[in-house]
């Protein structure tokens, strides 16, 4: 690779770290998942929210960043964004409440204006948290 073209890549590659590190630090949607370290960087699951109907919790042409790797499904809790399966569709909500029915969990998931999802833990895609409202 020539001189100039090392230059070239070189600020491509510093403008892309000066954007992503001003998005994350400043601009992004609270309760992006960060991964701990390198090894969970595959965990990331990006999702992007095209409609606002879970404002103000979620912002609408936010890219959420989510975490893929669930090591159990029983454990969400109120407050929880899930990102799952339903009817073969990819669906985004948070979780208002969970119940045991002949030991699976359901997570009652509300998705905004078209009301709420009774959603088997295992269709559970990836989830992150959001701070606490209070």
């Amino acid at each position: 690779m020539n001189f100039a073209l090392q230059n070239i890549v070189a600020v491509i590659l510093i403008i892309a770290a000066v954007v992503g590190g001003t998005y994350f630090l400043f601009s992004r949607q609270q309760g992006q998942y960060i991964p701990g370290d390198w090894a969970d960087l595959g965990c990331v699951h990006p999702v992007y929210i095209k409609k606002d109907y879970l404002q103000p919790r979620l912002q609408q042409g936010t890219l959420l960043s989510m975490n893929q790797c669930i090591k159990n499904y029983r454990n969400f809790s109120k407050g929880d964004v899930l990102y799952f399966e339903y009817d073969n569709e990819n669906m985004l909500g948070i979780v208002e409440s969970k119940k045991e029915v002949n030991r699976e969990i359901i997570y009652v998931i509300d998705i905004g204006l078209d009301g709420k999802l009774e959603v088997p833990s295992d269709s559970v895609i990836a989830f992150t948290k959001l701070p606490s409202e209070d």
